[in-house]
């Protein structure tokens, strides 16, 4: 009598149990979706670029009244000549015979342009700073045209002479006369005008 008694009551406390132990059950988070995307706003095309304008250069002087100095004025590098130096122009020769023209803008851009001539020599091996400049220094015979923009360092073109003859130089920047601002030679030898001579 005594053992049905236990076993009856032991039923609903293995029940109760179970039922304690259950839990409700989870629920997955959702992912967020993203924000939806603006497409890329279209590139705006850049305005016309406008003409330089840029006003006619004046004739050379007279035969008498045209600067002429000596080779010997013109020898050595200028000892002024720096990358970035002021505006203007840079000539001379070095002992193996070879002319330098070099220009320096003060790193902002300018239009160096103009030409040399010699007076009856063979103007020979001429050759630019900057090997894309090929159409842009143009030789003959006996004349260089050349026409460049310089922003930073130094930049020019390089001949020789074949015979002591003069060059005339032609120097302009930005469509004007480039006057006083041709240095010659290691002394620093500055020129008075644009159109100039030098003659041995």
């Amino acid at each position: 009598m005594n053992h049905s008694i236990v076993f009856v009551l032991a039923v609903p406390l293995l029940l109760g149990a179970c039922t304690v132990s259950a839990s409700p059950p989870t629920i997955a988070a959702q992912p967020v979706p993203p924000p939806p995307q603006r497409p890329p706003p279209e590139p705006q095309p850049s305005p016309p670029r406008q003409p330089a304008v840029t006003r006619p250069l004046p004739p050379p002087p007279p035969e008498g009244q045209l600067q002429t100095l000596a080779f010997a004025t013109a020898y050595g590098r200028p000892q002024a000549l720096r990358p970035g130096a002021e505006v203007g122009y840079w000539i001379w020769s070095d002992r193996r015979g070879q002319w330098h023209v070099r220009t320096t803008s003060l790193m902002q851009p300018h239009r160096f342009h103009g030409g040399v001539v010699s007076e009856g020599a063979l103007i020979e091996e001429v050759g630019a700073t900057r090997l894309e400049w090929s159409d842009r220094i143009r030789a003959s015979a006996g004349a260089i045209d050349f026409d460049f923009a310089t922003q930073t360092d130094e930049d020019g073109f390089d001949f020789r002479v074949a015979g002591d003859r003069c060059l005339r130089f032609n120097l302009n920047i930005d469509g004007r006369p480039a006057l006083g601002l041709g240095t010659i030679g290691a002394y620093n030898v500055h020129t008075r005008a644009s159109y100039f001579r030098l003659c041995p």
